[in-house]
């Protein structure tokens, strides 16, 4: 799945720090989803993305806003922080996750990564 790591600053753009600062984390990454597949990627009840966070100690949120991303259709972002090993270790669940969703919307989540 692509990265994306220039919409950064628009996805932080509307988060404010007690500075006045945008709150924009550098080591975040960001991957657009079809809209249709967050819910197949959330989970019943939040068990996938809750799982995905449990076993790569990286923060993942999906973004609330749609956001146009060149040449796609408006998608919604993922959004994968924290240390990079356990940004690394998300990124390649979250697209083993999006790939099973691909083949089947309504698989269960399998991932068998590194070490889990």
């Amino acid at each position: 799945y692509p990265v994306s790591q220039h919409t950064a600053a628009a996805a932080g753009a509307g988060k404010q720090h007690s500075n006045g600062g945008a709150a924009v984390d550098p080591g975040a990454i960001f991957i657009p989803v079809d809209g249709s597949m967050v819910g197949g990627f959330i989970g019943r009840g939040g068990t996938v993305i809750k799982s995905l966070i449990s076993m790569s100690g990286a923060k993942i949120s999906i973004l609330p806003e749609t956001q146009q991303v060149s040449g796609m259709q408006p998608h919604r972002l993922i959004r994968i922080s924290g240390d990079t090993s356990c940004v690394q270790v998300a990124h390649a669940a979250v697209a083993a996750r999006l790939q099973e969703l691909l083949v089947d919307p309504n698989a269960s989540f399998t991932w068998a990564g590194s070490g889990y």
